[in-house]
C-alpha cells in the first residue's frame, strides 16, 4: 500500500501497476477491479495509540484474503 498525493494505492508483487483504493470509511477501502481482485476489501487495523499496525485484504470474488503487518 503506498499514498500517492491525497490517494491511497494498493499493489502485489505479480502486479504490473497499483490499484486505486476507494474510501468506505475511515479504516476499510475498496477496489473497483485490477489486479487487487473485483471489489476487494482493504481495512487497516489500528493498534491501542491509533496507528495503523497491520493490514487486511479480502476479496469477495474468490473468497481469498490475507493479512500483512505494517513495516514503515
Amino acid at each position: 500500500v503506498a499514498r500517492k498525493g491525497g490517494k491511497l494505492y494498493i499493489q502485489t508483487t505479480h502486479e504490473d501497476s497499483a490499484t486505486e483504493l476507494l474510501p468506505e470509511n475511515a479504516d476499510t477501502f475498496f477496489t473497483r477491479g485490477g489486479g487487487v481482485g473485483p471489489l476487494a476489501r482493504v481495512t487497516f487495523v489500528r493498534d491501542r495509540n491509533g496507528r495503523v499496525a497491520e493490514e487486511r485484504v479480502y476479496s469477495p470474488a474468490d473468497g481469498q484474503g490475507y493479512y500483512a503487518k505494517k513495516i514503515k
